[in-house]
């Protein structure tokens, strides 16, 4: 018997979630293979008027397969999928098709983006440092990237999430504590828009997955406590230009200064409650760069060679976010 997960991305707002359902290929009792996401057979379909993708009356829509990872939790494979319509178009929920485009347009600048997921392991809604200690000191310098037990959460989980990701063959560079108790990130890329975009999504699976067994819920809110760093997904960006020095990073973040706008319309829910000028924020209204300064809307790295956006919330749809990065800095 072989089985196939189908991983996609669903309508819900203002924050658009992950759904999954499994397949599975034998007919008979006879194992048939699995067919390739190319292959017609793979096409599969859903009920888009559970996820907030169709009404009840119109609700069928297709998953189509784009890529197949390993999947080292249930030792089967995953198909992240878009949704298309049943002309075969791509849905109005499918962020992805838009991203492909563009990547197809821009791929001579050999754009490459990382992405760093933050995130809280909650329980009872709220971190689980207060459900394991019952308080939280108002020193974030001493949890980011802590080491014991008064400093560091469900280390355990972590350390499998990594490695399930790296068995996985996703991009990922690296995982650690953050700056509030209960607060992780880890980091997907240096890759292409296309790639670091889809291995997030599936990253972001795997951690739900794995949120099951532990019992407790990932939490990707803007700002789950005023007191604490907020969650973001800061976005590291470079073209070839900008890597061999051909392009300054000024250049692009006066490029980003005109488009504020829209960038924060898809950098996620809740982008003003995070933004907000203190916790190594800038305030959403204003655009600010420099050097090493994580204190400014675009952070330039020391050897000036790319730019990191620190401006995405944690809950923000990658694929949207590289598009108009793209979009803003690649024209």
């Amino acid at each position: 018997m072989n089985t196939v997960e189908y991983v996609w991305v669903d309508g819900t707002k203002p924050t658009k979630k992950l759904r999954s359902k499994i397949r599975v290929f034998d007919f008979n009792g006879t194992a048939t293979g699995l067919p390739s996401i190319q292959d017609p057979k793979a096409l599969w379909h859903f009920d888009g008027s559970s996820t907030g993708q169709a009404p009840a009356d119109n609700s069928d829509l297709v998953l189509r397969p784009v890529k197949s990872y390993n999947n080292p939790i249930d030792n089967n494979v995953i198909f992240l999928c878009e949704v298309l319509n049943h002309d075969m178009t791509p849905h109005t929920t499918n962020a992805r098709a838009a991203l492909e485009d563009l990547a197809i347009k821009t791929k001579s600048l050999k754009p490459w983006f990382g992405l760093e997921q933050e995130y809280y392991i909650c329980k009872n809604g709220q971190s689980i440092a207060v459900e394991q200690l019952h308080f939280m000191t108002p020193d974030e310098g001493a949890y980011f990237c802590g080491v014991g037990s008064e400093y560091v959460f469900n280390r355990d989980m972590i350390m499998e999430h990594l490695n399930i990701c790296v068995n996985a063959k996703l991009k990922i560079s690296g995982a650690n504590a953050e700056v509030a108790p209960g607060q992780w990130e880890y980091q997907i890329g240096a890759a292409d828009p296309l790639t670091v975009s889809d291995d997030l999504w599936i990253a972001r699976w795997f951690m739900e997955r794995l949120s099951e067994r532990y019992n407790v819920t990932i939490n990707y809110d803007a700002k789950l406590n005023k007191s604490y760093n907020g969650s973001g997904c800061h976005m590291n960006f470079s073209t070839e230009p900008m890597r061999d020095r051909l392009m300054p990073c000024e250049d692009i973040c006066q490029k980003l200064s005109e488009q504020i706008q829209k960038h924060l319309d898809v950098y996620g829910h809740g982008y003003e409650q995070r933004l907000t000028g203190i916790h190594e924020t800038a305030f959403y209204k204003d655009f600010t760069w420099g050097i090493s300064d994580r204190t400014a809307s675009v952070r330039i790295s020391v050897d000036e060679t790319y730019i990191e956006d620190r401006r995405p919330n944690a809950n923000m749809d990658p694929y949207e976010a590289t598009r108009v990065m793209l979009e803003t800095c690649c024209f």
